[in-house]
């Protein structure tokens, strides 16, 4: 029933966190993780998710396709329009 779908759905700042987990494992700067994990206990998400795409973006780190999905869908959830962040799928190099 999708009247309820929703609950199933990891929250915003779970995703977020994700987020950061794997920019850093993939090789983000621990100043802006650290930054975007303040953002994220401020509710700023979608700050957070400007700054860790934009920084790996700029420093041309690596993604893989796991990571990208994750973009994907947290952009998604906060209704970010994909042209946001499609750049990123340059960055796909690693399985």
């Amino acid at each position: 029933m999708r009247l309820f779908a929703w609950l199933n759905r990891p929250s915003t700042k779970k995703l977020c966190l994700e987020l950061i987990t794997r920019a850093e494992e993939l090789g983000a700067h621990e100043d802006k993780t650290l930054f975007a994990q303040e953002l994220v206990e401020n509710r700023e998400a979608g700050v957070c998710f400007e700054l860790l795409i934009t920084h790996m973006n700029e420093q041309h780190i690596a993604i893989d396709g796991e990571f990208y999905e994750l973009i994907c869908r947290l952009g998604e959830q906060m209704k970010i329009p994909p042209k946001e962040y499609v750049f990123m799928k340059e960055l796909i190099t690693k399985k």
